[in-house]
């Protein structure tokens, strides 16, 4: 690695990216969040790993409704910071300017992917969670609305087949 008057070079596993010094403080400074967002991140992912293996452990030895909510609301907790990292890294990428952005491109987009990654994870988990805590009048009216949204897509998918015959009729398209 290298340096001179006019450009610092920064060594990645593909290839050498010149940062301009007029882009150093700004990139060091984007970096360091980065990488601090990313230290974070795993944190919070090892912490839904640890909070899943209990969420297997109560549901497997059908733990009362009180524990269940207990973890229900540490579920949450993890998400809002799973969403206010997320934030961070949207305005960080939104704020910085065209130059740096294609230097830190993949490092920003990275971190983002992993972030949604583990929302997507624990928003399933927390998703059957929440089936568990619903009381049978509620499971059941659940169930009703499922069933009248399914109901709904049959009925519109066949209006739109209907209506498409119809059209492929009037155009002399449709076999007989």
């Amino acid at each position: 690695m290298s340096t001179n008057k006019n450009n610092s070079i920064l060594n990645t596993k593909n290839e050498s990216i010149k940062i301009p010094s007029y882009l150093k403080k700004e990139y060091d400074s984007v970096n360091k969040i980065l990488n601090s967002i990313d230290i974070e991140v795993d944190k919070i992912g090892q912490n839904v790993k640890n909070w899943d293996i209990n969420r297997k452990q109560c549901i497997k030895g059908n733990a009362g409704k009180k524990q269940l909510t207990i973890l229900q609301k540490q579920g949450q907790d993890v998400y809002s910071q799973l969403q206010e990292k997320s934030h961070i890294t949207k305005k960080l990428a939104n704020e910085m300017s065209d130059q740096l952005w294609k230097i830190v491109e993949p490092h920003v987009l990275t971190s983002y992917d992993r972030i949604q990654s583990i929302k997507r994870t624990l928003t399933q988990k927390l998703k059957t969670l929440n089936d568990r805590l619903l009381t049978p009048e509620q499971r059941t009216f659940k169930d009703q609305i499922h069933a009248a949204r399914k109901q709904s897509q049959s009925k519109n998918n066949m209006n739109h087949e209907i209506s498409r015959r119809i059209k492929n009729k009037m155009n002399g398209l449709e076999k007989r």
